[in-house]
């Protein structure tokens, strides 16, 4: 991989959404509908509400600490960070549900 050419932010982006389109949907199944689910689990598991927000900013961060693993291969670092774009993705998509939900309430 590091003989290859050189991944732009353009590319990690438009990779990261193939990604999360194909494969990782494919294997997963939606990933709103995962991450909703692993905040409930999450709070059963911490006696403490988390959001699913919350729940897809905890996976950006684990693979941001795998980012900082000084063995991690070019191949693990590009498929973290696609990983990691993906959820913040995730993180954004629910975030504007959220505030158009609060939107059409008060409305």
């Amino acid at each position: 991989m590091t003989d290859g050419p050189i991944l732009t932010r353009f590319d990690f982006l438009a990779d990261a959404g193939e990604l999360l389109r194909g494969p990782r949907e494919r294997d997963y199944g939606d990933a709103i509908t995962n991450i909703t689910k692993m905040a409930v689990v999450m709070s059963v598991m911490f006696n403490t509400e988390i959001t699913p927000i919350q729940a897809a900013l905890s996976m950006v961060s684990l693979k941001l600490s795998r980012l900082s693993s000084p063995s991690i291969s070019v191949e693990a670092a590009v498929d973290s960070i696609h990983d990691a774009i993906g959820y913040l993705a995730i993180a954004g998509e629910l975030m504007a549900v959220t505030q158009s939900t609060k939107a059409n309430n008060n409305g």
